[in-house]
């Protein structure tokens, strides 16, 4: 039975030639009451394979659930790249269950703590990071990242690394900071190729979010469109729960393909209802409006907005309220457009979503209106810029910092350059007396 999950769950990486007949054996031990770790090993594999054909976000989770077997499957199973807890993790993700995942990452970081196993505890805090850029929490996305990226890198671990460069990447554009996020993936080892993979088909779809931040639109719908079609192909997600269409949609716009935007959105948004997700839904919702942009747009938006209300996707819900406010302020309705775009800034600044903040900021401003509860000082700082000016104030120079970081002396001194800018001090001397004093116990 376990020689049975493993195969299944290696046969993932494999592509679909060998993935389709691993599944198809699993369907002999459909009848396995779980009754013991290998059963329940068995019986996880196959849930990760119903969940994938699942019509509905509902039935996936459900199976989800009964391969957890209330928290035994992880208490037993050592958490590896390829297992089943690893399948069933980029299951959830496909889904709204995060409460879900939050209580299995928190009881197999127990047990990965407990085992002083390096990869497995690495593999547990990546997909906490996924998590937390789900909710919206790019400041803890981005540090979990940058310790799974660190544990695995330095012990020359390859497998898993990527996955953790992925995550890295996309907090970095959300939080602004897309010259960081392009140094990052220069200086790793994926800098001209990615090759296929389940572990590293997220980092492809993270270089084409890169790409359309960076305004290289075909280079980044290329990218989405092989995403895509490998995370099919690889067994990744519920196929209905992906996102590149969306995400791809308005920059086929931008260079003149209105067209193909259209159908792209239309299927996207038709594949979120059958999925039945609220933030997928939102999101499908708010692409299709901005390809469509007619008179109905404003329509859509507020029904994006509505439904990302109600998911845990806090940061595309403040997405959906900008484009919304920008809508409504082109349309002269200014004054509701001013509320909108607050509560979008609000929580755009509460997700340290730095790039969306200062969109909605921008708006805002237009719409006749001036940001409340802005931060000032530290707190419009970064993740990465608060930790490149308290390493600089305790005197390290550029380049050991830059060493110390995983990053170039240039992403240093452009956070340097921000942070003096948003201190408003001179230089390097004075980030002393600008930074607050770290308790002992966050140290």
């Amino acid at each position: 039975l376990v020689l049975e999950a493993e195969l299944a769950a290696h046969a993932q990486e494999a592509g679909v030639e060998r993935r389709a007949p691993a599944a198809k054996r699993l369907e002999r031990y459909a009848d396995l009451a779980g009754s013991t770790p290998g059963e329940r090993l068995v019986r996880a594999s196959l849930a990760f394979e119903r969940a994938r054909a699942s019509e509905s976000e509902r039935a996936a989770v459900q199976h989800i659930e009964r391969a957890l077997a209330g928290g035994r499957l992880i208490g037993e199973q050592e958490v590896d790249v390829a297992g089943p807890f690893y399948l069933l993790m980029v299951g959830l993700l496909a889904t709204d269950a995060l409460d879900l995942a939050d209580v299995c990452l928190a009881q197999a970081f127990v047990h990965a703590r407990a085992r002083e196993s390096i990869p497995p505890l690495a593999f547990v805090i990546e997909f906490r990071g996924w998590v937390a850029l789900r909710r919206g929490a790019i400041a803890r996305a981005e540090a979990d990242a940058r310790t799974a990226l660190e544990m695995l890198t330095a012990r020359g671990i390859l497998l898993g690394s990527a996955f953790a460069l992925g995550l890295l990447i996309e907090a970095l554009i959300e939080a602004g900071e897309v010259d960081a996020a392009e140094a990052t993936l220069h200086d790793s080892v994926f800098r001209k190729d990615i090759p296929p993979g389940l572990a590293n088909n997220d980092l492809l779809e993270a270089r084409g979010l890169l790409r359309l931040a960076q305004g290289r639109a075909r280079e980044g719908v290329d990218d989405l469109i092989e995403f895509g079609r490998r995370d099919e192909l690889w067994g990744g997600a519920n196929a209905l729960a992906s996102r590149w269409r969306s995400r791809a949609a308005p920059a086929l716009v931008a260079i003149g393909e209105r067209a193909g935007a259209l159908g792209m959105v239309r299927d996207d948004l038709a594949r979120a209802r059958r999925w039945g997700s609220a933030s997928g839904i939102g999101i499908a919702l708010r692409a299709t409006a901005l390809v469509e942009n007619g008179a109905a747009s404003v329509d859509r938006l507020r029904e994006a907005a509505d439904m990302l209300e109600g998911s845990p996707a806090r940061l595309e819900h403040a997405r959906a309220l900008t484009d919304l406010g920008a809508a409504l302020r082109r349309a002269n309705h200014r004054a509701e457009a001013r509320g909108v775009l607050q509560h979008g800034f609000d929580i755009a600044e509460d997700c340290s979503a730095h790039a969306l903040a200062d969109r909605a900021r921008t708006e805002l401003r237009a719409a006749g209106g001036q940001p409340s509860g802005a931060g000032t000082g530290v707190e419009q700082l970064t993740a990465s810029e608060r930790r490149v000016a308290e390493l600089a104030a305790q005197g390290q120079s550029n380049p050991e910092i830059a060493q110390a970081l995983f990053v170039t002396r240039k992403t240093v001194e452009t956070h340097l350059g921000r942070v003096y800018r948003k201190l408003g001090i001179s230089g390097r001397a004075a980030l002393v007396n600008a930074l607050p004093a770290t308790p002992p116990e966050e140290r």
